[in-house]
């Protein structure tokens, strides 16, 4: 699933590119640009968190074993 929301991510980016990039004097479309990119910027977030967050509650809460399975 993270590679997932990754890859939705860098379409979102590129996406935002597109729309700015042509938006010429469209206020519009560049705002729609800066909400696609925050959008993406979320999802990035989103992504590295949930990455993470086994490694955080294993980090916290240690079973004795060596590492975190199925991770």
């Amino acid at each position: 699933m993270f590679e997932v929301l990754i890859a939705v991510s860098v379409i979102m980016v590129l996406w935002a590119a597109y729309l700015y990039a042509t938006a010429g004097d469209d206020t519009e479309q560049v705002t729609q640009a800066r909400r696609a990119l925050f959008y993406a910027a979320i999802g990035l977030v989103v992504a590295f968190a949930a990455k993470g967050f086994p490694f955080l509650v294993a980090s916290i809460f240690p079973s004795g074993t060596s590492g975190i399975q199925g991770c």
